[in-house]
């Protein structure tokens, strides 16, 4: 009977650290697909007229964006736009770097 005991203890303790690293493992799980998609980019037909918001700005040597304006995009029906995923998770305007949070 020890050894039925000693073996639970060992999977209590083996949860309760799974469950503290879990957070972490979760945090480079998503950080690693973020970094390395599995699809760079998607293709989406358009079926009806529309008109979307986009950004157009530079961007400068030291990576902070400059003159941000808004337009309106108008995208005719038949049209084919791509998303480019990889581009989108690279981009400083929607994925802000937050190292020290991990330091």
């Amino acid at each position: 009977m020890p050894r039925l005991v000693g073996f639970s203890l060992f999977l209590l303790g083996y949860k309760v650290n799974y469950l503290i690293m879990q957070e972490y493992v979760t945090a480079v799980f998503h950080e690693t697909l973020r970094l390395f998609s599995s699809v760079p980019r998607l293709g989406k037909h358009v079926f009806s007229d529309t008109v979307i918001r986009t950004r157009r700005f530079t961007t400068n040597p030291d990576g902070t964006l400059d003159k941000v304006e808004v337009v309106n995009t108008p995208i005719k029906a038949g049209s084919v736009i791509v998303l480019d995923i990889h581009g989108m998770h690279y981009n400083r305007t929607y994925w802000v770097d937050c190292k020290s949070e991990f330091t």
